[in-house]
């Protein structure tokens, strides 16, 4: 599995009023992983910490997908970015920013932490079978 290395989040507000998150980071691939080029994608997303960090999991059907599983629901920023990285060298650097306008009650002195993952893109397959018509009568 890749390595994620120097994560670095830059959070400010644009001339034009909308705040605006910038991540840097590096992902470190092992050469069997440059070989056999196996894409994974990168998910970059936002959070707002205060007193109490809300708790997320990430779904076992869909791994890109993070459910609320207990706090007060108002950490939750944001998607920075998701991509697909192809491995094409042991290490690779990436920066991202994204502007929006971040939810009403974040004002005044706030924290954030971006969370950056990758997860490997693995193929599935499927496939209906025949239509039948029987009477059940």
């Amino acid at each position: 599995m890749p390595s994620i290395l120097n994560v670095r989040l830059d959070v400010g507000r644009n001339a034009d009023k909308r705040e605006f998150a910038r991540v840097n980071f590096d992902v470190s691939f092992s050469s069997y992983e440059v070989t056999t080029g196996i894409p994974y994608t990168c998910d970059i997303l936002l959070f707002e910490i205060d007193s109490g960090k809300d708790e997320y999991y990430r779904s076992l059907i869909n791994p890109r997908s993070y459910n609320w599983r207990g706090g007060n629901r108002d950490d939750f920023i944001g998607w920075i970015s998701s991509f697909t990285i192809n491995p094409s060298s042991d290490i690779q650097h990436f920066e991202l920013e994204r502007a929006w306008s971040f939810p009403n009650n974040e004002v005044g002195e706030e924290e954030y932490e971006a969370l950056v993952s990758l997860v490997p893109f693995v193929g599935t397959a499927a496939k209906w079978s025949n239509r039948i018509n029987i009477n059940l009568a």
